[in-house]
This record gives structure tokens, C-alpha cells and sequence, in this order.
């Protein structure tokens, strides 16, 4: 499934992208004698006129091949086609040609994630679970069941909205947030993303940084830690945890915090299947077939001095369908695909400075994974996925590397000044160039594999 989702997913990227270049040189004139999706051995191919249109057998690419003027044919191409040559167009000609693939991108994430908000959008509701003690939405009075309303005033009534509303004040000292308390007061309060750092960003979405956590309810257990009570217990994941010692857990923070509350006391867990809608979500190969049952274990102190029991809990979040009109959702859209392509910025700074460590990066195995759990979560959070993958293809083409989009434009702009570079000296630039490229692909790989286990 992984895989065929991230072959699905590269295609229609990739498509759009080596499009962009296509239709955008065919105005300016140029002549384009291929088209392929995929790399590597040709598959199949068709040439109804001057272009060849190809699909190769490795989907982790795709090339657009305009005609360019070389040492090998420059005394066999007549002057009619030398005129229909990319070498022949002026600047902002072969700008517009090299740029045309990241703007289809950003395009192509735009109209998904439009088109989605016209259709309507699963997202969080922003009634928040209780902040952590050391966040700035406990210092400033915010509670569990608070809902988040505004952003300076801009509606801000999911998750997603809100994220997309704060992004744009990174390092802003006051930024207001107008909240809803569960018995209907709403109050304004003032929030620092000042201090908000890049490799917070990389890892955790702005709202986390603040302490506006999403409300999850219903605590379930994601996973049981070997070696610790709860396992000796016989505790087992997909467990729900519906009592400690003898008091309800509404969420996730409840259920923490009755366990830590506990110190090295024995603790009563009554745990047992999950209702009906978590069943439903997590299939019945993943349902314990168990009844109800109380087990008694003792939390073990971390070397932090933290309590715990051994387990990794999940819960149910509390969701809307959220709808927009066909303008909104446009502009609402925008505001997303800017924030990511933002975020892509922040991180690769962060990297330049070694504020955010290499083992973020991601490469085609970890694309693929994150590809086939959107394709199993649904057709909303498949299209979401291809759009973020599609502005940071984008992004990545705008590197200045000579094999890039990005590095091409900057040959280009650097022969309109100091005149054309000799083809052997280009030749060893893209050589070096996909050297590293590669380099780095192996890099991100190996990354891919440690999060699964497997890399070293």
C-alpha cells in the first residue's frame, strides 16, 4: 500500500511539475523533444508531433528535455531551429522556463487545498486540553475546555486555521488570541512568539509551542513499555484506561495526571475494551477481546523523577467539518500553502545553522510510510499529504544545486552577466552537483530507515 500511495503521490506531483516546464517553454517558442514521468528505463512512449511523451520505470522523478544548443549538434542544427532553442531565449525567458515547475506546484497544492475547503475539512476543534504548567497558555490563564475564537481578530475556530493564523507572526513580542471559556466568557489575551524557536517549529506545530493543545478525550493505550508494571500487569495496547483508583479520566491529562498524582503508591487501573467508535477506528484485529478488569501496579520514578506506569497513551480528538465559500477557501488556502513553504524555509535555515538536527530530514522511504497512513486514513488526509509533499517539492527545486530548478536559474542569470559558461566546466558543475544530491539522498534514507529500526 506504502508504496503504491507514494507512486500515486510522486506521478501527480511530478506530472504537474515537468507540465509547468512544458507548456510554459512551448509559449515561449522552444522546441520540447521529450516528456517523461519517471526516471530511468523507458517504458512506454508516444510522439504524436515534435515531443516524445514517455513513462520510465522508476517513479521518483521526471525530466522535460527543451532543445539546447551543444558542442555535438550545434553544426547540425539549421538557424530556424537554433532560434527554437532554450540557449536562444532571453533571461526572463528562461526564468519563467525554469521556474514554471515550482509555481505548478504551489498551484497544484493551492487548488487541493481550496477545493477541499469548499468540500468541507475534517480538522481539531480548538477547545484546548489543560496547558502545561510551564507554557505561556497556563501563565495566562487558559484552562482545559477553553476554546481558541481569533487571531488579532481573524477567525481561528480549528486547529489548522489556527496554526495558519499564527504562523505569520514568528517572532512577534504581542500577538492577541480571543478565547471562549466552557460557560460562554470570552477574554483576549496576550501571547510572545518571540522566543518561538525553528527546531520547536520542526518538530511541533506553533499551537504546541504555546501550550493550546488540542482536547483528547477517551485515554487510550497506544503502546505497552517493556519491562515496566503496566506490562508485568498484563496490560494490553488498544486498552482503554477507565478509571484510576477509582475517578474517571475525561482525557489524556487526566489520566497522567491521577497516575503521577499517585507517587510510588499502588495504583487501581480499570481498563478494558474500547467503546464502540474507537473499535469502529481502530478495526477489530487491533479490539482486545477482553471484559472490564481492575489491575493494581506501581508506578516506577523516571530519571527525572517522574512517575509512570509504562504506557504511551493515545485518545479521540475532538473534531469539526469545517466549510468555506469558494473565495474563502482561496484565501484560506493561500494562507496554508504560504505557512508550509514558510515552515520549509525556517527548517532548512535551522539546518544551515544547527538548530534543527539532520535526522529531521525525510527521504523517498519515509514519504512512502507517511504516504501509505494518509492513503489509510482517508481520501481527506490523502490529498492534504499530496499537497504538502507538492510545496516541498517546490521548495526543494528552489535550492540553488545546479541539478535543481533553483541552480539553473542562478546559471542562467550568472551567464546574462558574465557571458556563457563552457560547456565542460557546466558539464563538471551538474556532475559535482548530483553528487551531492546523492549524497544526501543516501543521507535521508538511512534517516528513513533509524525511524523504522532499521538504519544504523
Amino acid at each position: 500500500m506504502s508504496l503504491l500511495a507514494f507512486a500515486i503521490t510522486i506521478t501527480i506531483i511530478v506530472t504537474i511539475h515537468e507540465a509547468g516546464h512544458f507548456w510554459v517553454a512551448r509559449l515561449w517558442g522552444v522546441r520540447v523533444d521529450s516528456f517523461s514521468i519517471g526516471m530511468g528505463k523507458v517504458l512506454w512512449r508516444y510522439k504524436p508531433g515534435e515531443t516524445e511523451y514517455r513513462v520510465s520505470l522508476l517513479p521518483i522523478g521526471g525530466y522535460v528535455s527543451p532543445l539546447t544548443i551543444t558542442s555535438e549538434n550545434e553544426h547540425t542544427l539549421t538557424e530556424a531551429e537554433k532560434a527554437r532553442s532554450i540557449n536562444r531565449l532571453p533571461l526572463i525567458g528562461k526564468i519563467m522556463v525554469l521556474s514554471a515547475g515550482v509555481v505548478m506546484n504551489l498551484l497544484l497544492a493551492l487548488v487541493i487545498v481550496s477545493v477541499l475547503g469548499v468540500l468541507g475539512r475534517e480538522d481539531l476543534t480548538t477547545r484546548l486540553a489543560q496547558p502545561p504548567e510551564t507554557s505561556q497558555a497556563y501563565a495566562q490563564g487558559v484552562r482545559m475546555g477553553d476554546r481558541v475564537l481569533r487571531v488579532n481578530g481573524e477567525r481561528a475556530d480549528s486547529m489548522m486555521l489556527l496554526t495558519n493564523q499564527l504562523t505569520p507572526h514568528f517572532g512577534e513580542r504581542d500577538v492577541t488570541i480571543t478565547f471562549e471559556r466552557p460557560n460562554g466568557d470570552i477574554y483576549d489575551r496576550p501571547f510572545s512568539l518571540e522566543k518561538v524557536t525553528v527546531e520547536e517549529l520542526a518538530r511541533l506545530p506553533v499551537t504546541f509551542s504555546l501550550g493550546l493543545l488540542p482536547y483528547v478525550k477517551d485515554p487510550i493505550i497506544a503502546k505497552v513499555v517493556e519491562g515496566m508494571p503496566a506490562q508485568a500487569a498484563g496490560i494490553q495496547p488498544f486498552e482503554r484506561i477507565y478509571a484510576v483508583n477509582g475517578q474517571t479520566p475525561e482525557t489524556i491529562q487526566d489520566a497522567i495526571g491521577m497516575i503521577r498524582a499517585a507517587g510510588d503508591s499502588p495504583v487501581k487501573l480499570l481498563v478494558g475494551p474500547p467503546e464502540a467508535e474507537w473499535a469502529t477506528l481502530l478495526g477489530k484485529e487491533k479490539t482486545p477481546n477482553t471484559t472490564k478488569r481492575e489491575v493494581t501496579l506501581t508506578p516506577q520514578a523516571n530519571d527525572k523523577g517522574v512517575y509512570q506506569v509504562g504506557v504511551v497513551l493515545s485518545g479521540l480528538p475532538e473534531t469539526t467539518t469545517v466549510r468555506y465559500d469558494p473565495w474563502t477557501a482561496v484565501t484560506m488556502g493561500y494562507y496554508q500553502v504560504r505557512n508550509s513553504f514558510t515552515l520549509q524555509l525556517y527548517t532548512m535555515l535551522g539546518l544551515t545553522k544547527g538548530e534543527v538536527p539532520v535526522e529531521q530530514l525525510s527521504g523517498p522511504i519515509g514519504i512512502a510510510n507517511s504516504a501509505g497512513k494518509a492513503v489509510q486514513a482517508g481520501a481527506q488526509a490523502f490529498w492534504e499529504f499530496v499537497a504538502l509533499i507538492s510545496v516541498a517539492i517546490a521548495f526543494m527545486n528552489l535550492i540553488p544545486l545546479p541539478a535543481l530548478d533553483g541552480g539553473q536559474i542562478l546559471i542562467a542569470i550568472a551567464e546574462s552577466i558574465f557571458g556563457e559558461i563552457p560547456e565542460r566546466v557546466r558539464n563538471l558543475i551538474f556532475l559535482v552537483s548530483f553528487g551531492l544530491l546523492g549524497i544526501l539522498m543516501i543521507w535521508v534514507m538511512n534517516n528513513d530507515l533509524a525511524r523504522l529500526g532499521l538504519g544504523s
